[in-house]
């Protein structure tokens, strides 16, 4: 048996299926690798986009201002929104505002590696068409759709991670972070203040004699009052309160405006920030496509 085995014939047939086995999966590999996967996207662009680097840059523009879209409307949607203001600051505001900004770098950066020659053409000569050198076009798409990936996914992790932990804070720790006892102080202050004016609160608590000199922050005070206005609830930390500023029939039964607060945040957090890092990791798989794309 061994010695039929090792016969040349039997090795020339093994050696042969080898090949052919080989040749199937490298075909097989060529035909779904990244590179050719894109390359069949990128050839069926519209109006030929992939035979003219400014078309292509058109495109990669257009799908840019495409992915602004929901970063402005979250900026015109919360740029009033006191709540998130309030509690987030600036920087949920600052992040819708950047993605426009940093999702052209890379057409900038196509146009810094952008390089002029004439195409033969004979019925036009001296006819004059945009070109990208392979090897730089790669490399900067994979750095600047990269920058663009970063700064997307910092961002949004980022509002993520501040409204996640303000929203933890409001519902489940709500007194214990300097911003929540500081409110707190002064619902409590009021509420002792409004009990001693009207114990059955048939009085509106800023027509009570003394309200003014009582309030210890007046910002605070009318912060409360929004809050309550806005949200139906009673109370700050403390649950199944009387309201302050609105009557009790227009509350809903234990609602309590630190939980509705957090809930709020937690809600413009997501909406802000998750479609800004869904952003980011897509432009990092296109960058990561495009770098290994041998038609740039």
């Amino acid at each position: 048996y061994t010695k039929w085995f090792d016969s040349h014939y039997v090795r020339d047939y093994v050696d042969t299926k080898r090949k052919y086995i080989k040749q199937k999966v490298q075909r097989w590999w060529d035909s779904v690798r990244p590179s050719t996967m894109l390359g069949i996207l990128v050839d069926n662009l519209p109006f030929n986009a992939h035979r003219n680097s400014g078309k292509l840059q058109l495109t990669v523009f257009l799908i840019a201002i495409a992915c602004t879209i929901w970063p402005l409307i979250c900026f015109l949607v919360y740029k009033d929104d006191i709540h998130v203001r309030f509690w987030l600051g600036e920087i949920p505001l600052y992040v819708c505002l950047m993605v426009p900004c940093v999702i052209l770098l890379p057409n900038v950066g196509l146009t810094l590696f952008q390089s002029q020659h004439c195409c033969a053409d004979e019925k036009n000569p001296g006819y004059q068409c945009c070109s990208i050198r392979t090897a730089a076009a790669q490399k900067v798409v994979l750095i600047f759709w990269g920058l663009v990936a970063v700064a997307c996914i910092g961002g949004g992790g980022l509002v993520l991670h501040q409204s996640a932990e303000v929203s933890t804070n409001l519902v489940q720790n709500c007194g214990q972070d300097p911003q929540s006892a500081a409110i707190e102080e002064e619902w409590q202050n009021l509420d002792e203040f409004y009990d001693k004016c009207s114990a059955k609160r048939t009085k509106p608590i800023t027509r009570c004699p003394g309200y003014t000199g009582k309030v210890k922050d007046k910002a605070i005070a009318e912060y409360l009052e929004d809050v309550e206005l806005e949200f139906d609830c009673a109370g700050f930390c403390k649950f199944w309160a009387k309201p302050l500023f609105q009557d009790q029939i227009d509350i809903e039964p234990g609602a309590r405006c630190a939980t509705e607060l957090g809930a709020h945040i937690a809600a413009a957090g997501q909406s802000i920030g998750l479609p800004i890092v869904v952003v980011g990791l897509s432009y990092l798989c296109v960058g990561l496509l495009f770098a290994t794309y041998d038609s740039l």
